[in-house]
């Protein structure tokens, strides 16, 4: 445990308790007693040092000392329990009693802060049976300590004034000249609660420490409390006033200004006692529930009596009643041990609450990520309806356009057959034609009854229409043909005959053959081969 003394801190020892070196590092005790001496410069010095990681012993010891000294000397301060835990576990293995009795009194200390009385009282019986297998009456004085002060704060008192006589009689089992100033401060403590006013002043005057101790208010508040205990206001006001100005916390903070409030009602200094009535009031827990709370609300009262505030006094005997009346609620339901199960219930009923939350939002989450990939599905499938219907809509105008293909073709095949048969007939039946001829103009047929005005533009979009650009092939392909050879090639693909190309010229057969023979030597073509598969070939035309 942490013992405060009043030697003076030098800095090279200070280096040498905190340095981190595995070879001839020094002792536990001699690094405890460094801190002892001055914790604020061993906090700022074992800050170099700070372990976020325990590996090892060393780390769980430095981590150890980190914590005490800033424990003990930062208001707001919580060590890390899990490293703590940790820390523990690394000195149970090594069977370091003192490290883990320190390791374990300060956890006892921080789950009693926290109010988790379960873990405080488990704590604080591991750490009892260890000094009692190794027969240290300091930890055990400690220990019994603390215990008697749980069952103090659930008015279990004859289990209070068990473990108080426990620790006294461990405390006068102590070599008195070897005490530190904690455990005579703590001592004299105990011996004001005893109403022993004598021994506690015993006690506390063997402690020499100046203002410049951490715990110089703590000895001057009780040195008070007994100068009360004895009805010596005066010199009770000195020594609180005195403890006043250096105490840190709130509680200690409030007992003193308690105290001063009652001491300054007693002597009559009514506008002294109404000031430190404010100031207790400040510094109150309103959800402490004490035998102190119920003593300063009596001295408030009284304090109203006197200034001739009686509704004032009033309220404030309400109080003191209220204060009884929770004080004696909290005896008739709950013992240390209901207290502890209660309190356990309480932290299963949050641990099931906090469960049941990330339950519901893990529940919300799966919620929305499967509405989410139901929309996600549905959507998709969407799409896919979409593009189906679109590829179904073009497959259909893809089967229209090739119907209206196949309709337009058969349509010009009729058209050609048409002419063929017209520009025949001219050919060898002029005179008997020209009224059918007529009458073929007049129907739309043809636009005037002058075949020799053959529509060849008209005719070329036919040929490209049905023979896949044939026309545009050829004269791409075989720029060199003159107009003739090319309506030749034309003719002759579509169907026409040798006399009715003749026709369509109103020519000879002959000059046919003549034209015909001129296209075979541009196509480099042997004589008597057929113009017709030749060209269709080279220009990648489909076969019929």
């Amino acid at each position: 445990m942490i013992r405060w003394s009043a030697c003076t801190l030098f800095l090279p020892l200070l280096m040498l308790a905190c340095g981190k070196g595995r070879g001839g590092s020094p002792s536990f005790a001699d690094r405890v007693q460094v801190l002892e001496s001055d914790p604020k410069a061993a906090l700022s010095e074992l800050s170099v040092y700070r372990v976020d990681t325990i590996h090892e012993e060393e780390d769980a010891t430095l981590f150890l000392l980190y914590s005490l000294a800033g424990y003990y000397t930062q208001e707001k301060y919580i060590p890390d329990t899990h490293k703590l835990s940790r820390a523990a576990s690394f000195f149970r293995s090594k069977d370091t009693s003192e490290q883990l009795l320190e390791t374990l009194y300060l956890l006892a200390q921080i789950y009693r802060d926290r109010k988790d009385l379960k873990s405080e009282l488990n704590t604080l019986e591991e750490a009892i049976k260890i000094a009692q297998d190794a027969g240290q009456a300091d930890w055990l004085f400690y220990l019994y300590n603390h215990l008697s002060d749980m069952y103090r704060r659930k008015y279990d008192i004859l289990d209070y004034a068990k473990y108080r006589a426990l620790a006294n009689r461990q405390f006068e089992r102590l070599d008195q000249d070897r005490l530190n100033v904690e455990t005579r401060l703590l001592a004299g403590e105990n011996y004001l609660l005893a109403n022993e006013p004598e021994r506690a002043i015993l006690t506390l005057r063997s402690v020499d420490i100046d203002e410049r101790h951490e715990l110089y208010a703590d000895l001057k508040r009780l040195i008070g409390i007994y100068h009360v205990k004895r009805g010596e206001w005066q010199e009770a006001i000195e020594a609180i006033e005195e403890s006043l100005r250096y105490e840190k916390q709130p509680g200690h903070k409030f007992t003193a200004c308690a105290a001063l409030l009652d001491a300054y009602t007693r002597i009559g200094d009514l506008t002294k006692a109404a000031h430190y009535r404010d100031m207790a009031l400040s510094y109150e827990d309103p959800e402490e529930i004490s035998y102190a709370k119920t003593d300063f609300y009596k001295s408030c009262s009284e304090l109203a009596r006197m200034q001739g505030r009686y509704e004032e006094q009033m309220g404030y005997m309400r109080k003191v009643h209220e204060q009884y009346e929770l004080i004696i609620n909290d005896l008739n339901n709950e013992t240390l041990n209901e207290a502890i199960q209660s309190n356990e219930r309480r932290l299963e009923r949050r641990h099931h609450y906090r469960q049941l939350r990330e339950y519901r939002l893990y529940a919300v989450f799966l919620a929305l990520g499967l509405a989410g990939a139901v929309i996600l599905y549905l959507n998709r499938k969407r799409r896919q309806a979409l593009r189906i219907i679109s590829l179904q809509e073009r497959i259909r105008q893809l089967e229209y356009l090739g119907w209206m293909k196949d309709e337009a073709k058969s349509l010009i095949f009729k058209d050609i057959e048409t002419e063929k048969r017209i520009l025949l007939l001219r050919h060898t039946q002029q005179e008997k034609c020209n009224k059918l001829l007529g009458e073929l103009c007049n129907l739309g047929i043809l636009r005037n009854a002058e075949v020799s005005d053959f529509q060849w533009d008209k005719f070329y979009q036919h040929i490209d229409i049905l023979l896949d650009n044939f026309h545009e092939k050829l004269i791409g392909r075989y720029p060199l043909l003159q107009e003739k050879e090319i309506q030749l090639c034309c003719l002759m693909v579509a169907g026409f005959r040798t006399e009715e190309i003749a026709a369509v010229w109103n020519q000879s057969v002959f000059s046919v053959h003549k034209t015909r023979t001129g296209v075979r030597k541009k196509l480099d073509m042997r004589e008597g081969g057929d113009i017709v598969d030749s060209l269709k070939k080279e220009l990648s035309i489909p076969a019929d």
